[in-house]
């Protein structure tokens, strides 16, 4: 009996620790296609370990991030910090932009499907919420892919 609540004592402990360290997060939608797919869920740092961590992780760029725009969460890539110059080229036009200080530039994978920093121009680099540990598929996000095509 003592080894049943000790098991079932570590489990809860476990469980809060996991829930203190980690947050849950699912893609909706297809602007992170194909890297990331509707339905798909992403192990996160939560807000506080990510803000502790944030500066041994080296650098966001090219990063996927976990965003808190307008009150929602939205999961893009991390392609400008504070500084950067970007080059756009669309047909004959080419275009400039350097990223402001305390800014980023976030775009989704599909760019063609994305609401991203070309719409809402540079995210406040306070918004950036989290990054993902690992992510976990979706099958249900992964048939759903396969019928659209």
């Amino acid at each position: 009996m003592r080894i049943q609540v000790s098991i079932v004592s570590l489990f809860i402990v476990l469980i809060i620790a996991f829930n203190l360290i980690f947050s849950f997060h699912q893609i909706r939608g297809n602007s992170m296609n194909t890297a990331l797919n509707n339905g798909d869920m992403m192990v996160c740092y939560n807000r506080q370990v990510f803000n502790l961590l944030k500066n041994r992780m080296g650098t966001l760029r090219d990063r996927v991030v976990v965003l808190r725009v307008n009150g929602r969460f939205t999961v893009k890539r991390c392609v400008g910090l504070p500084g950067d110059t970007l080059i756009f080229s669309l047909e004959n036009n080419t275009d400039t932009f350097t990223v402001p200080r305390g800014k980023v530039f976030v775009l989704g994978d599909n760019i063609f499907n994305s609401t991203d920093s070309r719409l809402l121009g540079p995210i406040d680099l306070d918004s950036i919420y989290s990054v993902p540990v690992f992510v976990c598929n979706s099958l249900i996000g992964e048939m759903r892919n396969e019928t659209d095509n």
